[in-house]
């Protein structure tokens, strides 16, 4: 639900809808769009009292991130051997057996970057 939609006003907003008034009127009165409204309602009809509160806006996953046990195996290879780049250690991980679908090069940069800093070429 929208943060600015907090502090308790939902389920007076529910209530009301409950009570008979027009979502139109309801939701003109809270100052917030019938899309919204209708959102609310949704949700409060899908999953009771539970579902207007503030829901977490954090990603189920991240889409980019790399294995905790690849990023452990970059982060080792990286402070053993600060020389070597991305494709180096690219290299080293395709030849362990942990993986079938191995990360771009891309990724391996930013994840050696955010551990030790720019990558010098």
């Amino acid at each position: 639900m929208e943060s600015e939609f907090g502090n308790g006003r939902a389920p007076r907003f529910v209530a009301r809808l409950l009570d008979g008034e027009a979502m139109t009127d309801v939701c003109r009165e809270f100052g917030i769009s019938r899309k919204t409204g209708y959102k609310i309602f949704d949700r409060y009809k899908e999953h009771g009292l539970e579902a207007l509160n503030d829901r977490s806006r954090r990603p189920v996953r991240y889409a980019n991130q790399l294995p905790a046990q690849i990023e452990t195996l970059i982060v080792q290879f990286k402070a053993e051997k600060p020389h070597w780049g991305a494709r180096k250690i690219r290299e080293l991980l395709v030849r362990r057996p942990l993986l079938s679908d191995w990360p771009r090069m891309r990724s391996l940069r930013q994840q050696i970057e955010s551990n030790s800093g720019p990558i010098r070429a």
